[in-house]
């Protein structure tokens, strides 16, 4: 753009004098225009691109349309496409209760009360845990828990009877503003080209393929699917629509010869909510074989940009405005309305049995896949998650009383499409027992953002029902009195006690203090918004003031559990007892100054190091805390040290989380309303001095369009999907506005 405007000016110097007045005016308008213009859609934003095929898994190009995935590799003599199903899924419900627990738990609450907690984990290790071999320690494929798997691979080979050895111009990429992946190259004198896409509309795959010249595309292709034998159904089909040469079927192959353009289309599903499974694959199939390319990408694009288009970003630095895009991109592509949310790997996976299960970490994973959706102006791709909360609770509430004797219902550390539970097979991660508590903020904040009513009342009894497990379960600590979860722990984090033992297991972690706040605070909320269960918000108000404090140790950090224990690892990745920092509000500059304070003093403590993840929520935490520059110091690391060539992140492996905090840790710098007030630029670096967004939402309906040049706000324009009273804070000053719904101000 520079550029063009450099050419102008030229054109305008030599040309002065014979030009008109008119001329001259409407030049020197168009050079201030374009000086000035910003491309929302800039193509260093908006592009992955590689100059050679994929050498490994994570250098292929993820497309996705919330259930069918493909990472095709850009091969040239033979190509390989991962192929996957959301719902493609090992495993089935079963039982996976413990007689043994909860005919242990007054002994092991006891041990606690007693400050032995080393013991009390040692009749845990033995006692509290879950039936049958639970998640397996992440080796589950072959188990009632199951595995999320991969649907298998597309494999291509190619031939071009030619002796070529070489090609020239070798050009992939993936395009996230129109979700297409490209391939194309010269051999021989040949232009090659190759597109790809998963349409969100008609729920296929395609593929073109192309040459500039007749007869030159030759190929075979073939399905090598990966077999569930206990665990969803499922159904593939590949065709192929071809202009020139020849096509033949034999057995599971397609054998393509002497085509000038052939379009490939895969169609595929499970039984998974979809009993007509078969049938569907056969109509999506025929109905996309009825239609051209032209007509199949042009429905993709608009289903596609509907969402995509909301919101768009431009920053002076390039790669973080990438990595936002591409944060929206994945989230997109991995989330369907009435399917699965994105699991540890989003929709992705190469392997039979992926890391983990590939399943739902409870205990901050599956809940950081989800903090770019409302900001991001996603709310409607909430839905798979609200539906998975909302099915755990029947599950939750037999867990509930054979664990725990209680009421209510209760998530722990991991679930999975099977409504899984209970612990975990091993305590020192398993005891958590906050996962349904946390999912339920997610459920409160979809109607922050959306002040949907009927939907509140809708979710409501989920809400209550997790309080009512904690107001059940819930047990006074004999120094203090204080009513503390036990057992459980800090997610995954160990201390010393006074005998030198790692421990994990203990009562009344500061997370498990924030959440249960959190939750029953909200479930107060929406009580007194619906106008019913006032005795009950009553009874959790009461519960509210015997809680533990959150407290600063003598050295001015905020403490991990109730007395102030060394821990095993003094930087470890997981930073739990900041939850009421970010993603809570319980922890504000505003409202908690001297926990504020203490927030900065555990990170600096804690460190910069950890996985992709881990990253991640610590650049949420000094956005909060209102260090833009620390939090970029963050970004930049993780795109440094924990990104694959194809932007996956790193836990290591891959692990999708890191992808979506870090975009919503990007959205966090320029926007929060966490605080009672819409904060503009709230932790902007340094270094991004000027830039522009579009489309940003907040608490209370709210969409933010922003413009900025030297760290100054130029241009503001708040709209209201809902109308409200607004605080705004930007350029040092707070502003009160009232707009009625769909109303607009530009400050």
């Amino acid at each position: 753009m520079k550029l063009i405007v450099f050419i102008l000016v030229v054109i305008l110097l030599l040309k002065w004098d014979n030009l008109s007045t008119g001329r001259k005016f409407l030049l020197i308008i168009i050079v201030v225009f374009l000086w000035n213009y910003r491309k929302d859609n800039d193509e260093n934003h908006q592009k992955i691109v590689f100059d050679k095929p994929a050498a490994c898994w994570e250098e292929t190009l993820p497309l996705g349309n919330g259930r069918l995935g493909m990472m095709p590799d850009g091969g040239v003599e033979k190509e390989t496409i991962v192929l996957n199903d959301i719902t493609y899924w090992s495993g089935w419900e079963d039982d996976y209760s413990n007689p043994k627990a909860l005919e242990v738990l007054p002994e092991i609450r006891k041990l606690l009360a007693d400050g032995k907690n080393f013991e009390a984990q040692s009749l845990m290790y033995e006692t509290f845990t879950c039936g049958n071999k639970g998640s397996n320690y992440g080796n589950a494929a072959n188990t009632s828990y199951g595995c999320y798997q991969t649907l298998g691979n597309l494999l291509i080979t190619y031939s071009y009877n030619d002796n070529a050895h070489s090609i020239i111009e070798y050009h992939r990429e993936l395009d996230l503003n129109n979700a297409l992946a490209k391939t194309e190259f010269k051999r021989a004198g040949v232009q090659y080209k190759r597109e790809y896409f998963i349409s969100r509309k008609d729920d296929i795959a395609v593929i073109e393929m192309e040459a500039n010249k007749r007869g030159k595309i030759s190929f075979t292709a073939e399905l090598d699917l990966n077999m569930i034998k206990n665990g969803v159904k499922s159904r593939s089909l590949i065709d192929v629509k071809h202009k020139g040469g020849t096509v033949e079927y034999l057995d599971n192959k397609i054998v393509v010869k002497n085509a000038s353009k052939v379009l490939l289309i895969f169609s595929s599903s499970t039984n998974f909510k979809n009993n007509d499974f078969e049938s569907f694959v056969e109509e999506k199939m025929s109905y996309a074989k009825a239609q051209s390319y032209k007509k199949l990408k042009k429905d993709h694009l608009k289903s596609y940009k509907e969402l995509y288009d909301r919101v768009s970003l431009t920053l002076d630095d390039e790669r973080a405005a990438l990595y936002f895009n591409y944060g929206r991109y994945l989230f997109i592509s991995s989330t369907r309305e009435d399917l699965l949310p994105p699991n540890l790997q989003g929709l992705w996976a190469n392997t039979a049995q992926t890391p983990w299960n590939g399943d739902y970490h409870l205990n901050i994973n599956l809940q950081m896949n989800h903090w770019l959706a409302n900001v991001c102006n996603l709310s409607e791709l909430n839905k798979p998650l609200i539906n998975l909360t909302k099915g755990l609770v029947e599950s939750g509430e037999k867990t509930a009383r054979d664990f725990y004797g209680a009421e209510g219902w209760v998530a722990h550390m991991m679930t999975n499409p099977w409504k899984f539970t209970a612990p975990g097979e091993h305590p020192s991660w398993g005891a958590t027992n906050t996962g349904g508590a946390w999912l339920c903020q997610h459920l409160w904040q979809q109607y922050e953002y959306t002040q949907d009513i009927d939907y509140l009342k809708d979710i409501y009894p989920v809400m209550k029902g997790s309080a009512e497990f904690f107001h059940s379960m819930m047990i006074e600590e004999p120094t203090h009195h204080w009513l503390v979860t036990a057992p459980t722990s800090s997610p995954e984090n160990a201390f010393y006690d006074a005998e030198g033992h790692e421990v994990y297991v203990c009562m009344g972690s500061i997370m498990d203090v924030q959440i249960v706040t959190d939750l029953y605070q909200n479930v107060i909320k929406a009580s007194d918004i619906l106008h019913e269960d006032n005795s009950f918000a009553e009874v959790l108000k009461s519960d509210l003031m015997k809680f533990p404090p959150m407290q600063v140790s003598d050295s001015g950090y905020l403490q991990e559990w109730l007395e102030d224990y060394r821990e095993v690892d003094m930087h470890h990745r997981h930073v739990s007892h900041l939850f009421g920092l970010h993603p809570a509000n319980l922890i504000t500059e505003t409202k908690t100054p001297e926990l504020y304070e203490a927030c900065k003093v555990t990170l600096n403590r804690r460190g910069d190091g950890g996985t992709g993840w881990s990253k991640a929520w610590k650049i949420n935490f000094w956005a909060r805390l209102h260090d833009g520059d620390r939090a970029n110091k963050l970004l930049t690391s993780l795109l440094d040290e924990n990104t694959y060539p194809n932007m996956f992140c790193a836990h290591p492996p891959f692990q999708i989380d890191g992808n979506f905090g870090g975009a919503a840790g990007i959205a966090e710098m320029l926007l929060q309303c966490h605080d009672g007030f819409i904060e503009v630029l709230s932790a902007l670096p340094s270094v991004w001095k000027s830039g522009c967004f579009k489309g940003l939402c907040t608490i209370g309906g709210a969409i933010v369009d922003c413009e900025w040049e030297k760290g100054v706000v130029k241009n503001l324009r708040i709209h209201s999907k809902t109308g409200g009273f607004y605080k705004v804070k930007y350029n040092g000053k707070t502003i009160e506005i009232h707009l009625k719904a769909g109303g607009s101000k530009r400050l």
